[in-house]
């Protein structure tokens, strides 16, 4: 969600939903909102938010190495907004907390 907001379309959207949940607000804090309760339900239903969550330790390496196979993934191509191998390993790292 937080790649996909940088798609204005999207943004907007998101907003608008939050907007609904919320009342009024600004843009940014609206996405905040309805990320932050995104997060609050996946904790209120014990969902794991990070690998360490999960149990699986990880370091940045082993990243690199597993995790250069999504690129070649062919849904990685419907996601709204472009993804590069950057952009997947700053994800992972922020996942795994390393």
């Amino acid at each position: 969600m937080r790649i996909n907001v940088g798609n204005e379309k999207t943004r907007k959207l998101l907003a608008k939903i939050s907007e609904a949940l919320f009342g009024k607000n600004d843009e940014e804090k609206l996405i905040e909102l309805l990320t932050d309760r995104i997060i609050e339900l996946k904790k209120k239903f014990g969902l794991p938010l990070s690998f360490k969550d999960l149990h699986i330790d990880i370091d940045e390496n082993q990243i690199k190495k597993l995790f250069n196979k999504t690129l070649d993934d062919p849904r990685m191509k419907n996601n709204i907004v472009s993804i590069d191998g950057e952009i997947i390993f700053e994800l992972i790292k922020k996942l795994t907390k390393i």
